[in-house]
């Protein structure tokens, strides 16, 4: 785990891998365990690929730094300071309950124990992330980590899971007057 001050151009990318790591070994302690596939990806995976743990950077964003700020306070960021506001979400994909060998859909049996699954996942993954945050193991420790959510994805492609969303304020490149 990395705790990058000041920052750099690999500073992205491994707080991408520090919650990657953080989200795999919180799955280690479920039913099911960590998924055999654990990557960064560009985009939000396909779900062809279950079961599957996968971070990705959606967004990169100006926080707001102040309530009263007026609406053109981006712009003048340059001059007062800026806060990159970096989105990270984390999809744990698993697989869906089976259709029944006759052709029939799967059985409330199937579909709550892969709710069950799912459940776990979701509760692993959001207590993981709170306490390495907590913990100063991921992201850098003197700023925020928002926590927005985590929700269920219904079953596509075979796949079933959760939808984690994260946001870390990290520091941006030094500026050497160049």
């Amino acid at each position: 785990m990395s705790t990058i001050i000041p920052s750099d151009i690999g500073t992205l990318s491994a707080y991408a891998q520090d919650l990657l790591d953080v989200c795999a070994d919180a799955l280690a302690d479920t039913t099911a365990g960590t998924p055999a596939d654990v990557f960064l990806d560009v985009d939000a995976p396909a779900f062809d690929c279950c079961p599957a743990l996968v971070v990705v950077v959606p967004n990169l964003a100006e926080g707001i730094t102040s309530p009263l700020a007026p609406s053109e306070e981006t712009a003048l960021r340059s001059t007062f300071g800026r806060i990159n506001l970096v989105t990270y979400t984390v999809w744990t994909l698993r697989c869906a309950a089976p259709m029944q060998k006759n052709g029939n859909p799967p059985t409330a049996a199937d579909k709550q124990a892969v709710a069950v699954t799912v459940q776990e996942d979701m509760w692993a993954v959001w207590n993981g992330v709170n306490h390495a945050v907590q913990n100063g193991l991921i992201f850098d420790t003197c700023t925020g980590v928002h926590f927005d959510g985590i929700r269920p994805i219904r079953a596509q492609g075979n796949c079933v899971g959760s939808l984690a969303t994260f946001r870390a304020m990290i520091p941006g490149i030094p500026n050497d007057g160049t």
